[in-house]
Formats: structure tokens, C-alpha cells, sequence
């Protein structure tokens, strides 16, 4: 048998390092520990984030958010539950901000072609989380936390937002089973409703969302 041959690398798909694992459905509390510019299959630009379990280190599950007007909406919410203040007007955002703020997370069952996995369904900020942060097994893996302080944006002079701030990078994501994030990600095309931040006085997975008061109104300090 041949020792050394020619073979064709150009068709294999990078790991995204997502596991979407099958975990009870509920709330859990979770990391943003990675953050993607790229675009959908679709070709629209789409920022993707991964969040890992506090309950369980192998445990990553993929966020995509689609950056057109009408599609940002998940990205704020996620921005929320993050901790941050999002005025609803144009401004300038990093997503990278993002990576390694812990968040409150809704998963839910998802079945593809036999094969049961959780999704993510609605955010909600740390602080309305009462469940257990770690389990037995993590106690010891992971850092401990620093108080932290609601943060702000500030508008800047780029003109790039939330709602544009794509690059030229094409990526394909994939885990250990690659169909399931295509599906994923051809289901993030079309979303058709804004899911809210989820709170713990509403239990509801995917109430419509609440009115937030008027721009004009808002006493936050811009992005």
C-alpha cells in the first residue's frame, strides 16, 4: 500500500467546535466564549457566537444572528441578556464585546433526521438565574468570576452597525455532526419573529416581545 499519495484538503470543512449536546429541556447559564463575522448560506451576513454550559464544559451551542434591519432584533437580545444597554437606534457595535459574558439560557429539544439535540431558544440576563452554576465535574476547570458592571455603548464616528457590519470572510460552520449546523443555519435565514429577552417572571420560551420605551425617552448612554 501506497505510503504517500496526493489527496484533495479543499472541500474540508473547518470545526466550529460547537457540540449541541441533548441536555433537559430548561434554564441554564452559560458563556459567550467565541465570536465568528461570516455570512449564511444564504450569502447574508451573520455573526455567530458559541455558548458554553457552566454545567458542562462540552457543551457548546451555536447562536446565529442575521445583521439585516429586520433581523438584528436576536442580536440585541443576546446584547441584553448580556448585560449591555441597546438604545433602539443606529449605532456602532464589536462583537467581540461579546466573548466572555455570562448569560441565562433557554434550551429546548430539536430533532433532525432521527437525531435528538438542545438549541437555544431565548436569553436572559445572569442575575435571574437560580439554578446550579456548576456541576461536580467543573467545580475545578472554571475561573472565578469578578463582579461585573452593567456596560454601556457610545456611538463613534464608523459608520458600520449591527445592521451592516459584515466583512468579505466566508466560513462555513460545523460540528461533530455537520448537517445539524447547516440546518441550524439555514433555519437562522428564516426566523420570522423577534424573540424576547426572557425574564423569570414571564416563563414563556417565546412571548412577542415588550415595547421598550421611546428613543427620545431613554436615559441610557449611547453605545
Amino acid at each position: 500500500m501506497a505510503a504517500k499519495m496526493t489527496l484533495d484538503f479543499s472541500q474540508v470543512k473547518d470545526v466550529s467546535g460547537f457540540s449541541p449536546k441533548h441536555k433537559e429541556e430548561g434554564e441554564y447559564l452559560g458563556t459567550i466564549t467565541s465570536f465568528e463575522d461570516t455570512k449564511s448560506k444564504s450569502g447574508n451576513a451573520m455573526w455567530v457566537f458559541g455558548v458554553q454550559l457552566k454545567t458542562d464544559r462540552r457543551a457548546v451551542y451555536p447562536v446565529y444572528c442575521l445583521l439585516a434591519p429586520e433581523q438584528v432584533w436576536k442580536l440585541r437580545n443576546l446584547m441584553l441578556a448580556a448585560g449591555f444597554k441597546v438604545p433602539k437606534k443606529r449605532i456602532s457595535v464589536d462583537g467581540n464585546r461579546l466573548v466572555g459574558k455570562d448569560i441565562g439560557i433557554f434550551l429546548e429539544d430539536d430533532e433532525y433526521e432521527g437525531k435528538m439535540k438542545s438549541v437555544i431558544t431565548s436569553f436572559f440576563t445572569k442575575d435571574e438565574y437560580s439554578g446550579p452554576v456548576t456541576d461536580d465535574d467543573s467545580d475545578d476547570d472554571l475561573p472565578e468570576e469578578d463582579d461585573e458592571v452593567e456596560e454601556e455603548y457610545e456611538d463613534g464616528d464608523e459608520e458600520t452597525d449591527a445592521a451592516d457590519g459584515s466583512t468579505d470572510d466566508e466560513g462555513d460552520e460545523a460540528s461533530e455532526d455537520e448537517t445539524d449546523e447547516d440546518s441550524d443555519e439555514d433555519e437562522a435565514d428564516e426566523e420570522p419573529e423577534p424573540a424576547p429577552v426572557k425574564t423569570k417572571k414571564a416563563k414563556a420560551k417565546k412571548a412577542p416581545e415588550p415595547e421598550d420605551e421611546d428613543d427620545d425617552e431613554m436615559d441610557v448612554d449611547e453605545l
